[in-house]
């Protein structure tokens, strides 16, 4: 769903600009659904690509895990990714509310719900970076955040790093509702 609507609003900036993220605009029209449909489109090719590869890996291995354990695991799937986006645009909408340059888009937010939710449930398989540097999951997912954090703190390029964070954030909190457990096997990693 997400690459259809990306592409289609790839041939309609007006759509583009309408579904964005503009906290300000938000703040001023009450137009809540662009918390959710700016996860729908994309900046460019790359931004989708990246982002659609990452949750289709990171996808699969938590659905193979849900099928195992829940009833409807496509159903929590959608649901953890859907509210992620909305949940990762929520810290956004509170920092900048009173920016009226500032807009943000992407499914980045769902993304890493996903991703750090796979991680909270086997810490230690490994993720490969660019394909050759391969370290287990606990490990990247410290490293990514700690550079999300940095990152945003210096408020410098086109990311919204703080998306990233809550995102991730937000799949944990979603994973140990779900598998209280999870945590004692992410413990034992990192000891």
């Amino acid at each position: 769903m997400v690459v259809a609507v990306s592409l289609w609003a790839f041939q309609r900036p007006s759509v583009l600009q309408s579904w964005a993220l503009r906290p300000w605009a938000l703040q001023r029209s009450g137009k809540y659904y662009t918390l959710l449909t700016s996860g729908l489109i994309h900046a460019d090719w790359g931004h989708l690509a990246f982002n659609m590869l990452t949750l289709y890996f990171f996808g699969a291995a938590l659905e193979n895990y849900y099928e195992l354990q829940l009833d409807s695991p496509g159903l929590y799937m959608a649901l953890l990714f859907f509210s992620g986006i909305v949940v990762a645009n929520l810290p956004s909408y509170i920092r900048q509310r009173n920016d009226p340059n500032y807009a943000t888009l992407g499914a980045s937010g769902g993304v890493e719900a996903v991703v750090f939710a796979t991680i909270l449930l086997n810490p230690m398989a490994e993720i490969c970076l660019y394909f050759a540097i391969c370290l287990p999951g606990v490990w990247v997912g410290i490293g990514y955040l700690a550079y999300s954090y940095f990152l945003g703190r210096q408020m410098q390029g086109n990311v919204n790093h703080e998306a990233h964070i809550a995102g991730a954030l937000y799949g944990l909190l979603w994973q140990t509702v779900l598998t209280p457990s999870a945590w004692q096997a992410l413990i034992d990693a990192l000891l």
